[in-house]
């Protein structure tokens, strides 16, 4: 089987290769766009963790632009990829993906499932940027069993919202149009100028670290 971590930088954590068809689709014309119909998936997990400092904006949108960092990784890479294995077809995604990404990362052996929906990784929480690499390539590797973390309960009750997705002040905080009543209420009642950082504390960080381990163990 293929080393595809010697492709990237020491920091990216890079899972094994998934089938594509053990992959939920969410978006296929993407698929189609890219000219792959079956292959593999191999899925990168960037850390992004930077000092919380009381900041009204998340931590994702303190460091750099994921978007620009993933283009200029996979401008890098698909070209030594292409060269490698002539003849099959890659193409990199992130953020507008055409799998659902948190699901996959777990099976490529990249962490946990959070009660709050995002991947929870032992070294670094759930400050990681995922993206993936689409694949022509075939791959016989088994998908890992999709782990979720015991639901100690610390993101529920640290989140202002309880968790709700209807309610969610970082989907409000970059919502584009008009903001009704209660949605302006909610903005005002909360410092927070984009996305959230709520979960961005030491002692979360180490409830998640347990609950990653507890996980883990079943």
């Amino acid at each position: 089987m293929t080393d595809f971590a010697t492709y990237f930088p020491q920091s990216i954590r890079v899972g094994q290769p998934l089938s594509l068809s053990d992959c939920r689709v969410l978006r296929p014309y993407l698929l189609e766009r890219a000219g792959i119909s079956q292959g593999s998936v191999i899925m990168l997990a960037v850390p992004y963790a930077v000092p919380c400092d009381g900041r009204t904006v998340s931590m994702y949108a303190v460091a750099k632009d994921y978007h620009a960092y993933f283009d200029a990784l996979f401008a890098s890479v698909l070209p030594a990829l292409r060269a490698d294995f002539p003849g099959h077809t890659f193409a990199g995604f992130a953020d507008h993906s055409p799998i659902a990404e948190v699901e996959a990362a777990c099976m490529a052996g990249l962490g946990i499932m959070g009660t709050n929906g995002l991947l929870l990784t032992r070294e670094h929480g759930s400050y990681v940027f995922l993206g993936e690499i689409v694949t022509t390539l075939p791959t016989d590797c088994a998908p890992q069993p999709v782990l979720h973390c015991p639901d100690c309960g610390a993101c529920r009750s640290a989140c202002p919202v309880d968790l709700s997705h209807d309610a969610c002040l970082s989907a409000l905080t970059q919502k584009k149009g008009k903001l009704d009543a209660l949605q302006v209420q909610r903005l005002r009642e909360h410092p927070l100028i984009w996305g959230c950082i709520v979960a961005a504390t030491v002692g979360l960080y180490l409830l998640c670290m347990a609950s990653f381990d507890e996980g883990l163990a079943g």
